[in-house]
């Protein structure tokens, strides 16, 4: 380096270590008690030139200032340009002679040095040490002067110290004033009294409350809890009007409404359910039946239909068809449920006279010359509606002969009078798509039939609890609905009679029995006749005579357990479980009797007349005079047309000599002739007079032993109501009901 007109030929360089020295030098000093703290500090430094050699001696100009750091910018504390003597190199100035050292510049922590020489670049800056922080004591008088073990216990007082403390009035009592932050630890704070905010806020994240919470106003986001147990809450006393509903309440209290179900349109199912349900339908009723018109005979036609409750109509169409020799003379009015003397003209006249056949449908196409049929929509149309027509002019044969009829004195008909209309149902909803019930779906639950089964019903549904069956109107009669319907294989009934109970709309038909239930013979077909005096019979067998197979005791059919024949070909020999396991101890018995496979008569026997036998076959087992029953137990439910298949006119059902009739003494189950042969049975009636013994009397089916004198190799004899008749024609079935 040279002098200060000289450029150096190297950057002058700081000895860092010769600074250190003084530093550490005017450290040393500022022991002394009794001295304040200087305000200078001295600065030591060689300056040399680019090949490392002393700067020449002379006068240089030098700049001294402090930064934060080592490269920053900002300058905290600057002195000079100073005029500085060097000799040798070396140069030496007080720092903060022509400006003070700023203390608080030092206390706020690390400072770098920085030197200039004249206008040269700044030298690299180096960490200030500490001799230059003794300003920072200065307030005390002294650094370093007392130590810790120089000073007594409590000697030391509050107002002495010039920083903030937490102070007690008593020695390891609580603190009176906290000037810090995070200095105390949560677990160290327990309050004995209630803590003033004054205007200031508690703000947290949670909080928990283990008393009362006195607050005059709370905000929050949401509420937990069924709020059964507030208090002092005032609701508002205000409405959100007609049409509208509570949507929540605003901060101030007040209500705040949205748009409530009303403002919905009547008919707005469909929106809200995206199309998949509606309430509204198309609904009809009328006559079609033609009925005649008083051909200008001072008398209207008058016809009444009824209108179910449909609902509220949105649309209202009344259609008249009609056949007249002139329609240009017919008037037509219409009396609604609410009017019997005005009502609407139709139509006045209700034709132009060009066609005899007009078919009228109000008020669209055809207008209403009186009274505004649109008056029903949003009404309900239902109660008796009434078509008076009118005919002014009498009809001419020769003009129109299939409508004009002197003799009846009648004109033409109206052919059709309906009523219809697209309404909102008040009791029934559509659903257009799957519907899916994942709780169930319960119907209506009745003794009886809720409503009656008419056109308006049809597809109503409802649980019989006295039949323990859902039942289905299809328009005109119940019926009932079983996933396994009575009478088939999976599901058999206990007798014809009880499944004519479970469902009467059964037709005389083959179904599956089980008399005895689940352990006992096993279920079986059997043919059921549901018609015959109110139906419910079960065939049980058939006698037949016109085949080699034969039902005496030489084959055991009377008394045996197993089944013969064909369910299939029921009229002849045949004979059915039902035979030995259907209850007879309380039923009656039908008698029927066919000749050439035609039916010719029925008889019922009276439950009085089995005496209480507990099955069919169970007649036959014993001997026993006493199963019989008088004529007033017998009814005969089909008489014979004819003789034919008996041996006269007196022995058909019902007459004199007949089953049943009043030349009988009734009907035997078991009887016979005691004194000429062994007797095993019989059964039939015999003529009055006579008891069941009297066979000769009988007119009877057989059950006689091989060997006996009766025995012969057929099923039925030719005794006196069979004498002059092909006994092989002849064959007799057993109902059980």
């Amino acid at each position: 380096m040279q002098n200060t007109t000289t450029p150096l030929a190297k950057p002058v360089a700081v000895r860092r270590s010769a600074l250190a020295a003084l530093l550490t030098a005017l450290c040393l000093l500022a022991a002394p008690a009794a001295f304040a703290v200087p305000t200078t500090a001295e600065l030591e430094g060689v300056l040399t030139a680019t090949g490392g050699a002393p700067a020449a001696d002379g006068e240089y100009e030098i700049t001294v200032s402090l930064h934060a750091d080592a490269a920053s910018k900002d300058l905290l504390w600057s002195e000079g340009p100073l005029k500085v003597q060097v000799s040798g190199g070396r140069f030496s100035l007080a720092l903060g002679a022509t400006k003070a050292l700023d203390a608080a510049v030092l206390a706020a922590g690390e400072r770098w040095i920085g030197v200039q020489v004249g206008n040269e670049p700044q030298l690299p800056r180096q960490p200030l040490r500490s001799a230059p922080y003794a300003v920072v004591a200065g307030a005390i008088g002294c650094v370093g002067c007392v130590s810790a073990d120089q000073l007594a216990n409590g000697a030391v007082s509050g107002a002495k110290l010039g920083v903030n403390f937490a102070g007690s009035s008593s020695k390891g009592g609580p603190a009176l004033d906290v000037a810090c932050t995070g200095c105390v630890s949560v677990s160290e704070l327990k309050f004995d009294g209630d803590v003033d905010l004054g205007g200031n806020s508690i703000k947290a994240k949670n909080g928990t409350f283990s008393g009362d919470v006195v607050a005059k106003t709370i905000t929050a986001g949401g509420f937990v809890g069924d709020g059964s147990k507030l208090t002092g809450v005032t609701l508002p006393a205000a409405s959100c009007g007609a049409g509208k509903v509570v949507t929540g309440i605003a901060a101030d209290g007040s209500l705040v409404c949205g748009a409530g179900a009303a403002a919905l349109p009547a008919d707005g199912l469909g929106a809200v359910s995206n199309g998949t349900l509606d309430a509204v339908y198309d609904e009809s009723v009328s006559i079609t039946t033609p009925q005649a018109i008083p051909d200008n005979t001072g008398s209207d036609l008058s016809l009444n239909l009824i209108v179910p409750d449909w609902g509220k109509a949105k649309t209202f169409t009344v259609t008249v068809k009609l056949s007249n020799s002139d329609p240009s003379t017919v008037r037509m009015r219409l009396l609604p449920p609410d009017d019997k003397k005005v009502g609407y003209t139709l139509c006045d006249p209700c034709g132009d006279g060009k066609s005899q056949t007009v078919t009228l449908t109000f008020p669209t196409p055809d207008k209403v010359k009186s009274g505004d049929l649109g008056a029903w929509i949003g009404k309900s149309p239902a109660g008796t509606w009434t078509l008076d027509v009118t005919d002014s002019k009498f009809c001419l044969p020769q003009v129109a002969p299939k409508l004009c009829s002197l003799t009846n004195k009648t004109d033409g008909t109206v052919d059709l009078f309906e009523i219809s209309a697209k309404v909102l149902a008040s009791s029934k909803v559509a659903a257009k798509a799957t519907l899916q019930l994942q709780a169930g779906l319960m119907h209506t639950v009745a003794t009886k039939a809720p409503r009656p089964c008419d056109a308006a019903a049809k597809g109503f549904t409802y649980f019989d609890d006295t039949r323990k069956a859902l039942r289905i109107c299809n328009g005109q009669e119940w019926f009932d609905l079983y996933v396994q319907a009575p009478g088939s294989k999976s599901n058999p009934a206990e007798s014809c009679k009880a499944l004519l109970t479970l469902s009467p709309q059964s037709k005389s038909d083959v179904y599956w029995l089980d008399p005895d239930g689940p352990g006992g013979t096993a279920p079986f077909q059997a043919l059921c006749d549901m018609e015959t005096d109110g139906g419910g019979w079960t065939l049980v067998g058939t006698v037949y005579g016109g085949d080699a197979n034969n039902w005496n005791t030489q084959y055991g059919y009377w008394s045996d357990t197993k089944a013969l024949g064909d369910v299939k070909a029921p009229f002849v020999d045949y004979k059915s479980p039902a035979w030995w396991t259907i209850d007879t101890s309380k039923a009656e018995v039908l008698f029927e009797r066919r000749y050439d496979g035609k039916l010719k008569a029925q008889v019922k026997l009276d439950a009085a007349c089995q005496k209480g036998k507990a099955t069919f076959n169970a007649l036959f087992t014993t001997w026993d005079t006493n199963i019989k029953c008088g004529t007033s137990a017998i009814t005969v439910v089909t008489a014979p047309a004819n003789a034919e298949g008996v041996s006269s006119d007196s022995y058909r059902e019902g007459q004199s000599d007949g089953l049943g009739g009043k030349g009988t003494n009734g009907w035997c189950w078991n009887g016979g002739d005691s004194n000429s042969n062994t007797f095993k049975g019989h059964a039939g009636w015999n003529q009055s007079g006579y008891g069941c013994l009297d066979a000769g009397h009988l007119a009877y089916i057989g059950v006689w032993q091989k060997g006996d004198a009766q025995y012969k190799q057929v099923d039925i004899d030719t005794t006196n109501w069979l004498y002059n008749t092909t006994t092989a024609k002849t064959a007799v079935s057993f109902y059980v009901r």
